[in-house]
């Protein structure tokens, strides 16, 4: 059976233009475990490409959290499918 590649399953979440510069962060999972990684393992998170956005841009677990901490606006979309 082929992944379905639009599954939540599959994706940390998703990030957006809101519009006049603003960026906005849709979470597909519960952000608590992802950010419990990097406390757990700081050095790891530092230095190992973990994560791969819609883009193929490849980030740190540190750079990812840092985007999405820059990110204006937080949304949660947990176990629903991107359109």
């Amino acid at each position: 059976m082929p992944f379905d590649m639009d599954s939540p399953i599959l994706h940390i979440g998703k990030r957006s233009g809101v519009g006049l510069g603003r960026l906005a962060f849709i979470w597909a999972q519960d952000p608590e475990p992802i950010r419990k990684l990097h406390i757990d393992h700081p050095v790891d998170s530092l230095t190992e490409v973990v994560i791969s956005d819609e883009y193929d841009q490849l980030y740190t677990l540190r750079d990812f959290l840092d985007m999405v901490d820059d990110c204006q606006e937080i949304r949660y979309s947990i176990g629903e499918t991107f359109l």
